[in-house]
């Protein structure tokens, strides 16, 4: 209906489809819960949005290459999310006027930003383009830190950009942010746009919590007592959207290092018996982290006892089978946890299991029989397990089949199977089947990223990527290329992050997207190094207090 007039209004095009393609699965598939997997990519862009890389929703354009770099998770979930956010402030009904004026008066003809901005303010008696523009033309999430004061009582909202521990990024950015404030008994919106607001109140409630719905695109901070008091009394009165919103904040707030492991390992309980899969698997990244980087090696074994401790309950209530009654987030949640109790807690039982079950769907295979003896969802995993513990006999097997296999589905399960294992020799010959011509070229990430993002394999798997870079380059084409720096955002060492950015920065300089995403991945790979700087101690205090650095 309305088209830009130049590239750097695209995202009216993309944040909008990404918006309203929500709208029309929550009309029609209502149980699919696509408002909570459209906020669980918002906080996905967050993490992208909190690099000093990050670039705005709307940006100038003046080369192709800045064309390309437009289409990123910030366009589409960022672009979406800010746009459910001002349609929450202004209210539904009125956003759906200014935007139905906006399409009417541009229809069959071009458009800006701007004119976007004239018609939400025509429909609301509040200035929108001011709060709307400081989303649009800025990077960066809002951190909002939340205080009540008992004494006075006063009620202090201050607001800085989001940056995790050892970012070099500066914080002092202002945005003008549309937020709910929810208390015990009471709610109310609000439009910070000071750098520092303060409000006398009769008294501090019990809890408070400044983003209702979770529409919002900030994250908050509150004090010690306030995260105990909202913990205890407030979270399990919140909506769904606001709790995912909780889950965001207090994972930012771990890897800002404004709140210990101490604290956050205290949410996990109330996150694991949550009613959504967004929140039930929030502890997975954190305690991934600490197995993989986090904890020293004498106190690893006890994080993974925990974590398997954690899952276990949620893994036998799940098991390996679907059921007919099962909904699509219980069949991917079940693939969350049985991952995470196969490959970071290493549970012995559910290790044991999956071997089992993925050397029957092997031999089935053989016999030319494609359904699973698990749920479908989990079927790669089974099969990745049993290469783990199979070793070369399994993977010659699964190797077998795949050249024989023409279904994209049961190729990308054996990949993975493949990819997965962590015997030198057998990395090795996963890793050159990305160069095989038999491979297809949209099947070589799911060989090279488990290989990267598995730290048993990961240094072999820079070696082999650095010596066959110019290879694998031609084979990939341009655009993949200048994205392979990503692969390096798994690491978490000073050396190897040297030795990446000494390798690719030549190697990318002219690829699309490559010097931006080089950028970004090493950015990761500090704030990864800062993390473990950071919350190290903490790690060690709660799960293996007698154990030194």
């Amino acid at each position: 209906l309305v088209t830009m007039p130049w590239w750097d209004d695209i995202w009216l095009n993309e944040s909008f489809a990404s918006w309203i393609g929500i709208k029309v699965i929550e009309a029609l598939y209502p149980e699919y819960r696509a408002d909570l997997a459209q906020l669980a990519s918002t906080h996905d862009a967050m993490r992208y949005d909190s690099l000093t890389s990050a670039q705005p929703i709307r940006q100038p354009i003046r080369n192709n290459r800045d064309i390309g770099d437009a289409f990123s998770a910030i366009i589409y979930s960022k672009g979406a999310a800010v746009l459910q956010m001002f349609e929450e402030w202004m209210s539904p009904e009125v956003f759906r006027e200014g935007v139905s004026a906006y399409l009417r008066e541009h229809q069959e003809a071009t458009a800006t930003a701007s004119d976007l901005m004239s018609a939400l303010d025509q429909v609301d008696d509040r200035d929108v383009t001011g709060p709307f523009q400081s989303f649009l033309t800025q990077p960066g999430v809002p951190w909002v830190q939340v205080n009540c004061a008992p004494d006075v009582p006063t009620l202090s909202l201050s607001q800085r950009r989001y940056f995790a521990a050892g970012s070099p990024g500066d914080p002092n950015r202002q945005w003008q942010i549309p937020l709910c404030l929810v208390e015990p008994s009471s709610s109310e919106c609000i439009l910070l746009r000071q750098r520092k607001s303060e409000t006398t109140t009769r008294s501090c409630s019990p809890w408070l919590m400044p983003n209702r719905q979770g529409a919002g695109y900030f994250r908050f901070s509150l004090s010690e007592s306030g995260w105990e008091a909202l913990r205890d009394h407030g979270f399990s009165k919140l909506s769904q959207g606001g709790r995912l919103a909780v889950v965001d904040s207090v994972r930012a707030a771990f890897d800002n290092g404004s709140v210990d492991t101490s604290q956050l390992v205290s949410w996990f309980s109330l996150f694991v018996r949550g009613s959504v899969r967004q929140e039930i698997d929030a502890p997975m990244e954190p305690l991934s982290f600490m197995i993989q980087h986090g904890a020293p090696n004498l106190v690893r074994p006890r994080v993974r006892a925990y974590g398997g401790a954690l899952y276990r309950p949620l893994y036998q209530k799940l098991g390996w089978r679907s059921r007919n009654a099962d909904t699509s987030d219980e069949k991917l949640l079940r693939e969350a946890v049985i991952r995470f109790l196969l490959f970071e807690a290493q549970d012995p039982a559910v290790r044991r299991r999956g071997a089992q079950l993925g050397q029957r769907y092997a031999a089935l295979l053989e016999k030319g029989v494609t359904s699973p003896p698990v749920d479908p969802q989990v079927s790669g995993l089974a099969l990745a397990v049993a290469v783990q513990e199979g070793g070369a006999p399994t993977f010659d097997k699964l190797l077998a089949i795949l050249k024989e296999s023409t279904s994209a589905t049961l190729r990308a399960r054996i990949l993975e199977a493949l990819a997965n294992t962590e015997d030198p020799e057998l990395s090795e010959r996963a890793l050159e089947l990305a160069l095989a011509p038999e491979i297809r070229l949209n099947e070589i990430a799911l060989l090279l990223r488990p290989q990267f993002t598995n730290t048993a394999t990961q240094a072999h798997a820079w070696s082999w990527f650095k010596k066959h870079f110019d290879e694998l380059a031609m084979r990939m084409g341009k655009d993949p290329a200048g994205a392979s720096p990503w692969y390096v955002s798994s690491f978490c060492s000073e050396e190897a992050q040297r030795d990446a950015k000494r390798f690719l920065t030549p190697k990318v300089a002219d690829l699309p997207g490559g010097p931006r995403n080089l950028s970004g991945a090493l950015e990761t790979v500090s704030l990864c190094i800062a993390r473990v700087a950071t919350q190290r101690p903490s790690i060690v205090a709660e799960f293996g207090s007698s154990v030194t650095r």
